[in-house]
């Protein structure tokens, strides 16, 4: 099985997987901060479920393309 999703953020950002089984946004937030007064700020934004997996478990992924490329 196959899925494929893509979507907007600061630039087009396209996924393929075969480890998803289901898309769905998960709510997440992020310290930022504020222009107007200086102070930090928690914001909450959306993102697919998808791109968490993928950056929970590329790890792996990092360290495998680093020996290759220094072999």
């Amino acid at each position: 099985d196959l899925l494929a999703a893509s979507v907007y953020d600061t630039k087009p950002v396209h996924l393929m997987s075969t480890v998803s089984k289901s898309v769905r946004w998960v709510m997440k937030n992020n310290k930022v901060r504020s222009k107007e007064d200086e102070a930090m700020k928690v914001i909450d934004f959306l993102r697919l479920n998808m791109i968490d997996e993928y950056n929970q478990n590329m790890n792996n992924v990092d360290i495998a393309d680093q020996l290759r490329g220094q072999y």
